[in-house]
């Protein structure tokens, strides 16, 4: 939902015009265990709103696929656009046995306190599409945390050195 790393996640900035607000019926975000980011979780008292994005292309739909990881599946929704339509859309979700926490996840308190952190990591994980598969950059990503290499080493393989 935030533009900024939309823009990462993409490759480019999207067109305000193919953006507008939705709305799923019967679920809420909670924070994933152990994360800043959020999954959606069944709830048949809440309507939750997010953007609708229209007009992707597949490249980058890839890049959207690459970004959410083998976390998180593309599956079709049915979503209440700004003008009221009930409309078909596809939202990833989590796998089941993904553990959560019981609190709400909200936009407003992770641009204050977890946005820049995150930036960061999406243009670290998305410097590896195309060079990587998306299993293999979360073995690559999981192997530098484990050595006590900084993700941002990855890049540096790509890198030209100087001298």
């Amino acid at each position: 939902m935030d533009r900024d790393v939309m823009a990462l996640v993409l490759g480019k900035p999207v067109d305000p015009k193919n953006l507008e607000t939705a709305v799923l019926k019967g679920y809420r975000r909670v924070k994933v265990r152990g994360e800043t980011y959020p999954m959606l979780v069944p709830d048949g008292a809440t309507n939750l709103s997010g953007i609708l994005a229209r007009g992707l292309s597949l490249a980058e739909t890839d890049r959207l696929s690459f970004f959410e990881s083998h976390e998180y599946l593309p599956t079709p929704v049915r979503v209440e656009n700004a003008s009221g339509v009930m409309t078909d859309a596809y939202l990833f979700m989590t796998h089941a046995d993904v553990g959560h926490d019981a609190e709400e996840w909200t936009l407003e308190y992770w641009r204050r306190y977890d946005k820049d952190a995150c930036l960061e990591e999406t243009r670290i994980w998305m410097a590896l599409y195309g060079r990587y598969s998306v299993e293999e950059a979360d073995a690559a990503w999981d192997a530098a945390v484990a050595a006590g290499r900084p993700p941002s080493s990855l890049i540096e393989e790509f890198e030209p050195t100087s001298g």
